[in-house]
């Protein structure tokens, strides 16, 4: 039997390249290959010289099958890491740390938590000094980018919790 004038195992055998070559080209997101597989049980079937009937019962039961067995095992391997799940750096932003030296926008260190940071500043006009504290804002490389620590009024102990009595306001 023949399928575009070839033989019909070549062109299932060809359809089944074309698709793998769209599948390159469109960037592995394994829609294509499934059907290529599909078209390649075809291809098995058509070498045993079956009919265009049982071919075309391979080649959907083959897509088929790969589609729902193999898709979700590639994509697990493709997919980039879901976003939750933090690097130990990424939860470093927002930190506090204390300054151990000067740090603008070529050189400084801090430490954070447990660990001594080569800082810089984002700015050329920020320059922290020794011993201040500061919040880590981003990391690149080797780099933790910090500002100045601006501390809430609820930070400061020795700010009251409690608004101050007008002990010195006249009564009627």
């Amino acid at each position: 039997m023949e399928i575009f004038g070839l033989d019909d195992w070549l062109a299932w055998f060809l359809l089944g390249i074309g698709l793998l070559v769209i599948e390159l080209v469109i960037g592995f997101t394994f829609y294509a290959a499934p059907i290529a597989l599909g078209a390649f049980a075809a291809t098995i079937v058509a070498a045993f010289g079956d009919a265009l009937e049982p071919q075309l019962v391979a080649f959907i039961l083959g897509s088929l099958a790969s589609l729902i067995a193999l898709r979700p095992l590639v994509r697990q391997h493709l997919l980039p890491p879901e976003p939750e799940k933090s690097s130990n750096v990424q939860r470093m932003l927002g930190s506090r740390a204390v300054a151990l030296e000067r740090i603008d926008v070529d050189s400084g260190t801090a430490r954070i938590g447990q660990e001594v940071w080569s800082a810089r500043t984002e700015s050329e006009d920020l320059v922290i000094e020794e011993g201040e504290r500061v919040e880590v804002i981003s990391v690149r490389g080797v780099f933790a980018y910090v500002q100045r620590h601006v501390e809430a009024p609820d930070d400061d102990p020795e700010t009251p919790t409690q608004p101050a009595d007008d002990a010195g306001e006249e009564s009627d």
